[in-house]
């Protein structure tokens, strides 16, 4: 499944997008920040505090992690929300949110780990 910025929304399950969607509004994406070109890490406030990390490279999600238990389709409302977060400049009611790179300026990274990429 190809998912880009773009996108996403017409290619995840419509509820989880509209739980994204209110997640990003309500500003429970936090301390998003982008670690590294194209990585981006946030925590999602829901039941817990999930953790997220997002690669992305001209626009296209390349890959995705979240801890949360979802396992009902191929992308959950907590990284739906991040997507939101990045896309928009992260310009949701969070005051924790750090500031981000634009996502045109990005490109994978040479290496991470977490994905198990080098």
């Amino acid at each position: 499944m190809k998912v880009t910025l773009q996108n996403f929304e017409s290619q995840i399950d419509e509820q989880i997008v509209d739980r994204g969607l209110s997640y990003w509004k309500d500003g429970l994406v936090t301390n998003l920040e982008q670690t590294k070109e194209g990585l981006f890490d946030a925590v999602v406030a829901g039941t817990e505090n999930y953790d997220i990390e997002v690669i992305i490279d001209s626009n296209v999600v390349i890959d995705f992690d979240c801890n949360c238990p979802y396992d009902r389709g191929p992308m959950c409302k907590h990284v739906v929300a991040v997507l939101y977060a990045i896309r928009e400049g992260n310009k949701s009611k969070s005051t924790n949110s750090k500031k981000i790179v634009k996502p045109t300026q990005m490109r994978v990274p040479g290496k991470n780990t977490r994905f198990g990429q080098s």
